[in-house]
């Protein structure tokens, strides 16, 4: 079984190169009816991910990916010396499916906090991917590319995207 930590897979290639953002189809409803995406002030549930304990949480930061990285940083954590950790759940957190916003890098670098910033200002929290960045401020619909929806590892599909909401979600 192919796994997304594998720089062949079909949605590596689809998210290479972008920040991106994992949601539920109700809050990619709101983040479109609002024009941005915004800290999760508890409209929505956590995954299991985002609980108290983490690291993005904890700076009341949007969780983000950053599959712009060399590829031996996307896909394990490099904080403890022989511990890797397959986060390819991230993207198929929410039921039925997950909408990953596919984001323009180079629009949203500069607001962008690195795993390594995040790390240096929260010490106590989960263990994150080096993958994961954070931005500690709203980011605007017309930074989006794109969203690809994910039913599982292996069933997904792209959709390009006229207006917001042109997905049909």
């Amino acid at each position: 079984k192919m796994g997304i930590v594998q720089a062949d897979h079909p949605l590596f290639n689809i998210l290479k190169d972008h920040i991106i953002h994992c949601t539920s189809i109700d809050a990619y409803k709101s983040i479109c009816k609002d024009g941005f995406i915004k800290v999760n002030d508890d409209s929505f549930p956590y995954t299991w991910e985002q609980t108290k304990a983490s690291c993005v949480y904890q700076l009341g930061g949007i969780s983000l990916l950053d599959f712009g990285l060399p590829e031996n940083e996307v896909f394990f954590v490099t904080d403890q010396k022989n511990f890797s950790y397959a986060w390819e759940s991230m993207l198929v957190a929410h039921s039925p499916m997950t909408v990953i916003i596919k984001i323009n890098r180079d629009k949203i670098l500069d607001r962008i906090m690195s795993g390594k910033q995040i790390r240096k200002k929260i010490q106590k929290c989960l263990l994150i991917p080096f993958v994961e960045v954070c931005s500690l401020e709203p980011i605007p619909i017309n930074t989006f590319e794109g969203i690809v929806a994910v039913r599982s590892i292996s069933e997904f599909v792209e959709v390009s995207r006229e207006n917001c909401l042109s997905a049909g979600l």
